[in-house]
């Protein structure tokens, strides 16, 4: 199941908000949440849970007698990496970009879990409540707006989780913009892109624009379903910022991920740039080894997310020394990553360049997607103006206005409603075809 799902926005979320604010109680929260992250990661096929619970059990295992054994904290950290790795390959249930996102919540599982470990590590309690670690794991409510909390910052929320309506009211704009986001925009780059890659070679300008495409398309789409996990989490009482990502260009890779996924670049800097010279080889090793097994088996997006992780750290042990040094290698990490996510597999960046012979077709293809990009150009545009500073801009200015009268509040507040019912009814059309 992923966020764009109809059966997940009008079926499986209405009933989990529903047993979740009819639950007084924070331990009977974290069950129904643990059950309905289960639920959402293996959805019809029961024989995969123990691809997600044998590692957890591992993990809880490794907390428990890490001051005991020495290796114990690396042991679990491989583990998660391996078993993130394996259910990566296998729980997609669909070939497409935004199933291949949501996938990245499971590289995410290894990030949280070697988090957890090296607190433990480093004189924190472990956690002897199996559930609550469970649901700081592999909870599809923060999979992608918050993933990169530590256990002991995630830990008071789970013990004392408050949903209220006022939270709800806040939540419920977030996760409809962020659908919209992924459901129309995301929609209409992916039908250009699927011009671009009409056949299995084509000319190289072709290549060129199914790059850039699949570059835009991926990140309103990570934004999209950033909103979505955000309003989830907003509506469930997490402690979560109800601000938008927004596309800002940085000269180092490593500060620009963390405006996309915020924190993001704190973990890394925590997990890879304090540890000693050797253990950071290691790390950087085992994300480039993720990176190409994940491509070998056409995981495009979830090996770009191991590609863009180890060359942010890079840039963060760099610590920004270079700035035009870093700039460089940025760009050429997230290019890489772009032909990675396009080509998806060793076959298809192989085809990605190839020049077609003009005898093995009828027509030039570069004219579908000529045609493509002209009749949803507009769409494009705004895709993009969705998830640049413009859109924070103006959010940040609306609310500041709306603060300074209650009459100019309450008429943003109706507009916005307005914005939603529209946004809502033209995403699930969008969704549907």
């Amino acid at each position: 199941m992923i966020f764009t799902d109809l059966i997940f926005l009008f079926a499986f979320l209405p009933v989990y908000i529903i047993f979740i604010y009819c639950s007084s109680e924070s331990w009977t929260k974290n069950v129904i949440s643990l059950i309905a992250s289960l639920l959402f990661l293996i959805w019809g096929r029961s024989i995969y849970y123990v691809l997600i619970l044998l590692p957890i059990f591992l993990i809880y295992l490794c907390g428990n007698i890490v001051h005991r054994f020495k290796y114990a904290e690396a042991a679990g950290s491989a583990v998660a990496m391996i078993s993130a790795v394996v259910s990566v390959i296998f729980l997609p249930q669909k070939n497409t970009l935004p199933s291949a996102l949501i996938s990245v919540g499971l590289l995410l599982f290894a990030l949280r879990a070697a988090l957890y470990l090296k607190e433990v590590s480093d004189g924190e309690p472990c956690e002897r409540n199996f559930i609550s670690l469970c649901v700081y794991l592999i909870s599809f409510e923060g999979m992608l707006v918050s993933p990169v909390l530590s256990y002991s910052q995630s830990k008071k929320y789970l013990s004392l989780r408050k949903a209220t309506l006022k939270k709800a009211a806040a939540g419920f704009p977030v996760l409809i913009k962020g659908f919209a986001r992924a459901a129309i925009f995301g929609l209409v780059f992916d039908q250009v892109r699927l011009a671009a890659f009409e056949y299995e070679a084509f000319p190289w300008l072709n290549s060129v624009f199914l790059i850039l495409l699949t570059a835009g398309e991926a990140y309103v789409l990570t934004a999209g379903l950033a909103d979505i996990s955000r309003g989830i989490s907003l509506i469930n009482g997490a402690a979560v910022s109800p601000a938008a990502p927004a596309f800002i260009p940085r000269a180092g890779l490593f500060k620009h991920v963390g405006e996309l996924l915020a924190g993001y670049d704190l973990a890394i800097y925590k997990l890879f740039c304090e540890c000693s010279v050797a253990a950071f080889s290691v790390s950087m090793g085992i994300c480039v080894a993720s990176c190409a097994v994940l491509i070998f088996y056409g995981c495009g997006a979830a090996g770009c997310f191991a590609l863009i992780t180890a060359a942010s750290a890079l840039s963060a042990r760099a610590g920004g020394r270079c700035r035009i040094a870093d700039s460089v290698f940025s760009i050429a990490a997230v290019c890489a990553g772009m032909i990675v996510i396009a080509g998806g597999s060793p076959d298809g960046m192989a085809r990605l360049f190839t020049a077609l012979d003009p005898k093995l077709y009828q027509y030039d293809i570069t004219y579908i997607l000529n045609y493509e990009l002209t009749k949803r150009l507009p769409w494009l545009v705004l895709g993009i103006v969705s998830v640049s500073p413009l859109w924070r801009v103006v959010s940040g200015y609306l609310r500041k206005k709306s603060g300074e009268s209650e009459s100019l509040y309450k008429a943003i507040k109706a507009l916005d409603t307005v914005l939603c019912l529209i946004l809502l009814i033209v995403s699930t059309a969008a969704a549907l075809r």
